[in-house]
């Protein structure tokens, strides 16, 4: 055995052994949290609650029902997190916002996704995109967008109950997938969920187009999109995972792409959420399969791209710029794309906004 290999050995085991350590610590202290919460102690028991989710972002939210039957109840959290936000206060509107979502009294997926699904799926499909309370402003731009150019058949999945909570207010189809609260390392978490859920449209032999809220719709891509005879239509990136693009010189952009529900699609999907697990992220997950089982590509007319990928009996295309942008400007040239979702850098939605706006989105 190498060296390297006996390292990769030891390294992965240290890191199983953190996660169990962190694991069991988070588990004792949720058991503090609902003793804490039984004797009425609220501040307490949220704190207690606060450190669990730091230390193993999979522990579910129901954890909070214990909060119900201490006699808690959400005194205004989101309208004062709101007005935070409003002000550049980001940090201290996200500390509102968990406490809103701590209170919300629903912490569990309770809606029957078929029946849902009946009422927004058109001609086999459905167009799916995904957030949490954080990123609801953006969101509103990005609707704004999507009604304008006459999207339809749109189901948004709420990634915690406050979000959710706002969205049907806004009379907006939603699915309640309630595992994002703010703590550490829930990005490998929420998209691994999110990539399960989709499954479960494959699975129910439904077609999807997943956008990202930050790919704004110019024009309705979608009469273009599904004229595309593939399995999986994507955008076109240059990101990660960059041993990909090293080889292919590009990845396929899973901030938008649509997802045809067949024995292909269903056979991929086990490998697809196993690999999104290990990379932590879709796109690397389904760009480091396709890439490991061989996928060949080649130029198609309009600039697109046509890959196969024998092994998995996939078809695929990537859809250039001039389509889906990813440039900072709405225009390419003289061309005007169907979507542009620019690259937004760092972490503060504060500042994405104003990138946005330099981007010609607002």
């Amino acid at each position: 055995m190498s060296k390297i290999k006996r390292k990769s050995i030891y390294q992965q085991t240290r890191m199983q052994l953190g996660r169990w350590r962190r694991n069991w610590q988070a588990a004792s202290l949720v058991t503090k949290g609902k003793q804490l919460a039984g004797a009425g102690n609220q501040p307490a028991a949220l704190a207690v609650f606060r450190q669990a989710f730091d230390l193993n972002p999979s522990v579910p939210l129901a954890v909070y029902e214990s909060l119900r039957e201490s006699g808690a109840s959400s005194p205004g959290y989101t309208q004062q997190a709101d007005a935070l936000l409003k002000s550049g206060r980001e940090a201290e509107a996200n500390d509102q916002y968990r406490l809103a979502i701590a209170t919300s009294g629903t912490y569990r997926e309770t809606q029957d996704l078929d029946k849902l699904l009946q009422q927004v799926v058109g001609d086999n499909l459905v167009v799916i995109t995904q957030l949490a309370i954080n990123y609801f402003s953006m969101f509103e731009i990005w609707y704004r967008y999507f009604r304008k150019c006459g999207g339809t058949n749109l189901l948004v999945v709420a990634l915690d109950p406050v979000v959710y909570r706002k969205l049907r207010e806004m009379d907006v189809p939603v699915y309640l997938l309630p595992v994002f609260n703010f703590q550490a390392g829930i990005r490998d978490i929420l998209w691994y969920e999110t990539v399960r859920f989709r499954q479960r449209l494959i699975d129910m032999g439904v077609d999807y187009l997943h956008s990202d809220i930050d790919a704004f719709w110019l024009e309705n891509p979608l009469g273009k999109v599904r004229t595309l005879k593939a399995d999986i239509v994507a955008s076109i990136g240059y990101g990660t995972p960059q041993y990909v693009v090293d080889d292919w010189g590009f990845v396929m952009c899973l901030g938008f792409y649509m997802m045809r529900s067949n024995a292909h699609t269903r056979k991929l999907y086990p490998s697809y959420i196993k690999y999104t697990r290990t990379c932590g992220h879709d796109q690397n997950g389904l760009n480091t399969l396709l890439w490991e089982q061989g996928t060949s590509w080649r130029p198609a007319p309009e600039g697109m791209l046509e890959g196969r990928c024998e092994r998995l009996g996939l078809s695929l295309v990537v859809v250039p710029d001039q389509m889906i942008s990813r440039q900072e400007s709405a225009y390419v040239g003289e061309i005007k794309p169907l979507v542009v979702h620019p690259l937004l850098e760092g972490k503060s939605m504060v500042s994405k906004m104003e990138q946005l706006k330099k981007a010609g989105i607002s």
